[in-house]
């Protein structure tokens, strides 16, 4: 239930259901948007030997890349906040996002490589909705977090939406991901009205 539906609110809660969590979705205005603020961001990536490119280059010179990027998306996605545990597509149907979606953007999928190994992913994908874009999983290997890699990653994803001429990025985030809610605080993403999820045992 969105938090400003009254009306829906008070139907669930009249009825028992509780909230169990809250997630936003939050929009950037990339016109709006200022690099200047991060500058030193990426080489601070490169400098620790990790480099930032796109899954349409990794795909292309590595028959092994989706296999790699499927075992990290995997392993990362173990540590999402959600309301029900999580349960793993099998690569077959992961797959599916990318040879059947039309919204796919190779060169808006960011994968952060140290040597051949994916350890970060942020990616972009279309709306036929209109000229923003949404933003996908964005995830760095357990190891590898604290570095600066999802900043990194994010900033590429802004300077892409740039490029293209996207009004707006949009993202979804739990209450509970402190991390990635800094980042895009940080970034100047502006929460909207929260969607709860309401639990009835």
């Amino acid at each position: 239930v969105r938090e400003d539906h009254i009306k829906s609110m008070r139907f669930a809660r009249q009825r028992g259901f509780v909230e169990e969590v809250r997630a936003w979705e939050s929009r950037l205005d990339v016109k709006g948007f200022d690099p200047a603020r991060f500058a030193g961001a990426a080489e601070r990536v490169a400098a620790q030997g990790i480099r930032i490119t796109t899954a349409r280059e990794l795909s292309a010179g590595d028959p092994e890349f989706w296999t790699k990027l499927y075992e990290m998306d995997i392993a990362a996605s173990y540590d999402v906040p959600m309301p029900e545990p999580y349960t793993p597509a099998s690569f077959e149907q992961w797959m599916q996002w990318f040879t059947n979606a039309p919204n796919y953007l190779p060169d808006a999928y960011f994968v952060a490589v140290e040597g051949d190994r994916p350890v970060g992913v942020s990616s972009l994908w279309s709306r036929e909705a209109g000229d923003y874009l949404d933003t996908g999983f964005t995830a760095v290997s357990r190891e590898y977090r604290g570095r600066g890699i999802a900043l990194a990653l994010k900033l590429c994803a802004i300077d892409y939406a740039r490029r293209v001429g996207a009004s707006e990025i949009r993202t979804d985030n739990a209450s509970v991901n402190r991390p990635m809610l800094r980042i895009n605080e940080a970034l100047g993403f502006v929460k909207q009205p929260a969607w709860i999820t309401m639990v009835k045992a």
